[in-house]
């Protein structure tokens, strides 16, 4: 009886490497799996090859694969098969019934293009049309922005003003400091998310990312930091001095099991083994 082949395609975002491939070491080596892998922009494609007697054991060797994988990488491991990275999040705020909205008109143009082909978006982003992008309540978060003195804490009040005129449940912001990266944010009224930029690392998914493991509640990636509402201004403040807005965010989190993402798809038919054939990310 010949053996039967399956194939898995496992996506993560902003995940620990060596520990991925530490959890399919055994699998590899006992030759039950062979292993093909991307990585681009911070995202990493895995396609997991198994071959045994039946479709049915061939199978339970890639969940026992994906498992591991679940318990090594957390909440890095973000989806199954062909949804990218924004379709994952859209698919995450209809189950959650949660709104989402750009603070900025520069959030709001990186979003553009990808979640403009996403099936349903429009039943949980309004693309700026009643946040940064409508003459009300634009004006009302510019207003709230301004009467910050530091970056931070004025991204920061964008977040909370975007959420408080419209109801939505989280909002993104972003801004730039002379001679420093990017820092991007993901909150709400209670406090955000922040991340500052690494070269080369894209903002928009790093705000996807972030976004979507806030609505889960899941462990956010290295370097995201907490900051509660109200204590950007003395953190922006002491930042001036040392020119970059996090050297003085001593914060440590507290380590958690994270279960993985439900399974989205798998993708039967992956082109035959190339690996650069398998990018299905809008951009």
């Amino acid at each position: 009886m010949a053996e039967q082949k399956e194939i898995r395609l496992l996506r993560l975002f902003a995940e620990n490497k060596q520990a991925r491939q530490k959890a399919l070491e055994e699998f590899v080596q006992n030759g039950k799996i062979e292993v093909l892998e991307g990585e681009k922009n911070d995202e990493t494609l895995v396609q997991i090859t198994s071959c045994a007697e039946s479709t049915a054991a061939a199978t339970v060797i890639l969940d026992h694969c994906q498992d591991r994988v679940a318990q090594a990488c957390g909440a890095a491991l973000y989806g199954v098969g062909e949804w990218n990275l924004y379709r994952v999040l859209v698919e995450i705020m209809l189950r959650k019934n949660m709104l989402f909205v750009p603070a900025d008109e520069r959030v709001r143009s990186m979003w553009e293009r990808p979640l403009s082909n996403v099936e349903n978006v429009g039943a949980v982003y309004d693309f700026g049309g009643c946040s940064c992008a409508d003459a009300k309540n634009g004006k009302k978060i510019e207003q709230a922005a301004k009467k910050e003195a530091f970056p931070l804490a004025a991204a920061q009040a964008r977040i909370t003003t975007a959420c408080r005129v419209t109801q939505a449940d989280w909002a993104a912001a972003c801004f730039e400091t002379d001679g420093e990266p990017m820092t991007v944010l993901v909150g709400n009224e209670k406090g955000c998310w922040a991340y500052t930029l690494k070269e080369g690392q894209r903002p928009v998914l790093w705000i996807t990312d972030i976004l979507r493991r806030a609505a889960l509640g899941y462990r956010q990636a290295d370097g995201v930091l907490w900051i509660k509402a109200g204590n950007t201004a003395g953190a922006d403040e002491k930042a001036e001095k040392r020119s970059n807005p996090f050297h003085v965010l001593g914060f440590t989190f507290a380590m958690v099991f994270v279960a993985t993402v439900a399974v989205w798809g798998i993708a039967h038919a992956l082109t035959g083994g190339k690996i650069n054939e398998l990018w299905n990310i809008v951009r």
